[in-house]
Order: C-alpha cells, then sequence, then structure tokens
C-alpha cells in the first residue's frame, strides 16, 4: 500500500471514532437506560483506531 492508502484509512479511522463517540455521548445524555451494543461498538471503533495506529500502519517504502 501506499503512503495515500495509509494516510486515508488513518483519517477515516479517527474520523469515525470521533464522530461515534460524539453520537453516543449525546444519544445518551438524559437517558437513564444503558445500551449495551453501544457500548461495545464504541470499544471496537477505538480499538480499531489504536490497533491501527499502533500496529498495522508501518511506515510505507518510498517507492521510486
Amino acid at each position: 500500500m501506499n503512503t495515500f492508502t495509509y494516510n486515508l484509512i488513518s483519517a477515516v479511522l479517527l474520523l469515525a471514532s470521533i464522530l461515534w463517540v460524539v453520537y453516543i455521548i449525546i444519544s445518551s445524555w438524559g437517558t437513564k437506560c444503558f445500551n449495551l451494543f453501544d457500548s461495545y461498538a464504541t470499544i471496537i471503533i477505538l480499538l480499531l483506531e489504536i490497533i491501527w495506529g499502533n500496529f498495522i500502519k508501518t511506515k510505507p517504502t518510498r517507492q521510486e
């Protein structure tokens, strides 16, 4: 994969994780119930971001 693909995946994962967390905070505001799906989805999305940023994403070699 080239640098553009790495940057695109990183940006999409970061944006998705931020937007999902904001959505969860807004949607759960004022509710007394606990939605298990939302909590698991939040954990999975944030873990994908952490795993991609620290383990999968490597600096691609420059192709000339």
